[in-house]
């Protein structure tokens, strides 16, 4: 095999990946009232969060909360201990 042959064949396997990745991500989007779907940064978290196929994505997409912080943000530890102590 060549290395242009090389080439073209990575060029297909990322194309056929990112094909089912956003298949997968658009299966997962809310779709708006004309019928689009409408793909956010919560949907492709949420395929890369439950495909084990995709967990080495987990580190360049984590999931995010409801309050759009990313869940292992130290925001998020520093408003939980500031919670905790609040409620003691």
């Amino acid at each position: 095999m060549t290395s242009s042959d090389a080439i073209m064949l990575l060029s297909k396997c990322t194309e056929i990946f990112m094909l089912g990745f956003m298949k997968a991500c658009e299966a997962r989007a809310e779709r708006s009232e004309a019928g689009k779907a409408s793909i956010k940064y919560k949907d492709v978290a949420r395929v890369v969060a439950h495909d084990p196929c995709l967990e080495f994505l987990s580190d360049l997409i984590p999931q995010i909360d409801d309050n759009g912080d990313d869940k292992d943000s130290p925001r998020k530890a520093k408003k939980a201990r500031t919670s905790s102590k609040d409620a003691s």
